[in-house]
């Protein structure tokens, strides 16, 4: 009897500790969705004006803490044997994927960005590694319908207050003053192609619950959701991902009508209110003509199949390894085309704006079919699942999967990398591999699997907590830096440089941050022809060549200090590091109008000035005609005292201006219009042309009726033609707007004391 009663007891024992543990394993579970959840939110939504780079930065920050979270879990789960194994084929493929981006790191032609990625994107090897990472956390996760649903569902949640944002931007409601493009929305995801893409990765899940409720108050909820999310989408304006959308929408709509139950007919009605209601609210939009322009545009296609064309020329060069992730930016100009100039210029790319071709270009041809034959293991998974099943629900759930990932490959023909965006990519690649393999719930773990998970998941939480610190610390350095530019104008030069120097202790031996502290002390030096300040900015370029021998434009700013420098007359001549950049740009950049530019700059400052003609004309050659080339087209011709060739090339820069604001539909001139005109009155006072000089001084004052300058030039014009008392009239007008101007004084009393002598005779 008490051996019974004892077998009795242990069974009853047996029987709660596993009904505690199904209770906590199904805890454990909501708490794991939480954290996934709390990935989706933050990275859809956290942002910051209080920065320089508002919008990844933050985002970084909430990719790497989130998932140090999930790596949590992760290790107790292993702990518990709860670790499902990967399925063969796309575990393999997704480790020799992660290997093969760490091997062609070390051939990256700067290194430094391969690892961590560009400034303002930060895609690079660590950024990779760890979407990889939690690709593989979702899939070893155990799974069933319902938790799949409920993390899809937590998704879509994530997405709903960003849509909303992206209708308050595309209406003029904003309270945030970003800077739009031409009107696009782009919300907390901080770029339209960006929250299109993303909007096109949910939208197939959201018409598969929408056509799957039970109720009509369920269904019409989700009809809601489906035309906000539509509705965002197409106040992006983004074309590539709107394709995508198009094609996979239609896709599960198409699947979930053939296997519906309702009354087709509620649903056709449905949608059509819903397409009527979405013509409705975009002809509420007023400023229609940007859309219209949006659509006809083609400079934009232009410029990007001329970056592809580059990019191929590069990958060419670079098959094997490529340059290095994130590599595009600095690698770019060495390949730039000439043709490019015709359409932009000194644009400098640091995406390609082909997901494929990026692949190709930073890490080879062989990571590029890596990359597909990962992303087809896991289509072809789908599919065969897909044939196989016979339940009804987990069918459409896959052919949502399906069409999330067909949406999100086609989009990415026009698309890029961006921790906003892939990270739910690689989420929902996880989530599609795991509806596959729900069969193989029970995971098997031998001591020496345990032994290797802890391994690996002890090692990436040590290097993901390191990771978030060192983006925490990413975002104090880019908030100093922010300090610095909002000090200038406000603060003054004690505070700025106090930030700079705190920000460069920071984050040492970077060359972006280095290269703008050397643009602020540079800027300053402008202003007050300090010579410590010279020197300064001059070690600051200088250690940021170091740091990144191969980007260009600390080069160009290197130039541009030693042009203010001999202008100011700091330098007598040019030093022995501005003779190592002259030599070094054109070889560097041999494409860029720019890099023609400041070197024409130079030679102005050094008064060599056939040599900066000759080097005008090579920038006029490569460059689509541009106003700021002939305004020192104009100087160059004044300075050798060709008056009829620098009033051709002043009539040209204002001809390009005036030309300039009708296309932009801009409501002032830029300032170069004003400098031409001056120009232009100059060189005709020289030709004794006072009538037309007279002319076109009031052609400025028509426009400008506040301009000092204009009333001062005025005042000189009439007094070239000896009508003294309209000279006086002009300066006192001047000297009514500003009453401490030196040169309007100046003038004005010349005027009175000529007016006295004529009296006094």
């Amino acid at each position: 009897m008490k051996k019974s009663k004892k077998k009795e007891n242990k069974k009853e024992n047996k029987i709660n500790k596993s009904s505690d543990s199904y209770l906590f394993y199904k805890d454990l579970n909501l708490i794991e969705d939480a954290a996934i959840g709390l990935l989706f939110f933050s990275v859809a939504l956290v942002f910051s004006t209080g920065i320089l780079v508002n919008f990844t930065l933050p985002k970084l920050v909430a990719l790497r803490v989130c998932t140090l979270c999930l790596i949590l879990f992760w290790i107790y789960r292993i702990k518990r044997g709860e670790v499902k194994s990967v399925q063969k084929l796309v575990l393999y493929g997704g480790v020799i994927l992660g290997l093969w981006w760490i091997f062609t790191t070390f051939f990256a032609l700067h290194k430094p960005t391969a690892v961590h990625g560009v400034y303002g994107r930060y895609n690079g090897l660590l950024t990779h590694e760890i979407w990889l990472l939690i690709f593989f956390i979702i899939v070893s996760m155990p799974m069933d319908i319902k938790r799949i649903e409920r993390i899809l569902k937590l998704f879509i949640a994530s997405l709903i207050p960003v849509s909303l944002y992206a209708l308050v931007q595309f209406y003029g409601y904003d309270p945030v003053p970003w800077v739009q493009l031409q009107g696009r929305s782009a919300s907390t995801i901080g770029h339209p192609v960006m929250l299109s893409a993303l909007l096109g990765l949910a939208l197939p899940f959201v018409i598969t619950f929408f056509f799957q409720e039970k109720t009509v108050m369920e269904r019409f909820s989700w009809g809601i959701i489906f035309l906000l999310f539509l509705l965002a989408a197409i106040t992006t304006l983004s074309r590539g991902p709107l394709m995508g959308i198009v094609i996979s929408s239609t896709l599960v709509i198409v699947f979930n009508l053939k296997n519906i139950k309702l009354p087709k007919k509620q649903y056709i009605l449905f949608f059509s209110s819903l397409i009527m209601v979405l013509v409705i609210v975009l002809s509420i939009y007023g400023d229609r003509d940007r859309v219209v322009d949006r659509i006809k545009s083609s400079d934009e296609i232009k410029i990007r199949l001329i970056y592809y064309k580059a990019t191929m020329n590069i990958v060419r060069d670079n098959p094997l390894v490529g340059v290095g992730m994130e590599n595009f930016r600095i690698i770019y100009p060495r390949y730039r085309l000439a043709e490019e100039n015709e359409i932009a210029r000194d644009i400098v790319p640091t995406m390609v704006h082909n997901g494929y071709l990026q692949t190709a270009l930073t890490n080879g041809v062989l990571a590029l079919l890596l990359y597909l034959t990962f992303l087809i293991s896991i289509i072809i998974l789908l599919i065969k699942t897909y044939m196989n099943q016979k339940d009804q629900y987990r069918k459409l759930l896959l052919i949502g999967f399906l069409a999330s990932i067909s949406g999100f490959l086609i989009q990415d023909l026009t698309g890029w990398l961006e921790v906003s965006l892939t990270t739910f990519f690689w989420v929902i690649l996880g989530l599609a591999v795991s509806i596959c393999t729900l069969e193989s719930q029970k995971p098997v773990m031998t001591r020496e699997k345990k032994t290797a998970g802890y391994v690996l998941s002890v090692s990436c939480f040590f290097i993901l907590a390191y990771l978030s610190a060192e983006s925490i610390n990413r975002i104090y350095t880019d908030r100093l830096f922010w300090k610095s530019q909002i000090h200038y104008v406000s603060s003054g030069w004690k505070e700025t440089e106090l930030s700079i120097i705190e920000g460069l202790k920071a984050m040492e031996n970077n060359f972006y941050y280095e290269d703008m502290a050397g643009t602020l002390y540079a800027r300053r030096f402008g202003e007050t022809g300090d010579e410590t300040l010279y020197k300064k900015s001059a070690s600051l370029f200088e250690q940021a060549h170091i740091h990144n021998p191969f980007d260009t434009y600390v080069l160009l700013h290197r130039i541009e200090l030693e042009s203010l420098a001999l202008r100011k007359g700091t330098i007598t001549r040019l030093s022995q590091y501005g003779e190592y950049a002259v030599d070094k740009l054109p070889v560097m950049d041999k494409n860029n109008p720019s890099v023609y530019d400041m070197l024409t700059r130079l030679r102005m400052a050094e008064k060599r000035v056939p040599e900066a003609l000759d080097l005008m004309k090579r920038a006029k050659a490569l460059s689509y005609e541009h106003r700021k080339f002939y305004l020192l087209e104009g100087d160059i011709y004044r300075e050798l005292k060709d008056y009829p060739g620098a009033i051709r090339s002043y009539e040209k820069s204002i001809l390009l201006s005036e030309k300039e604001k009708l296309i932009k539909r801009e409501d002032r001139l830029k300032p170069e219009w004003i400098t031409a005109k001056y120009g232009l009155v100059f060189c005709l006072i020289q030709t004794k042309d006072y009538t037309r000089a007279l002319k076109e001084i009031k052609t400025v004052l028509s426009r400008f009726p506040d301009n000092v300058g204009s009333y001062i030039i005025m005042g000189d014009v009439y007094g070239f033609m000896n009508d003294i008392e309209k000279a006086k009239e002009s300066f006192a007008i001047a000297l009514k707007i500003d009453p401490a101007n030196p040169f309007a004084k100046r003038g004005y009393l010349k005027c009175v004391e000529i007016l006295e002598k004529r009296q006094g005779k």
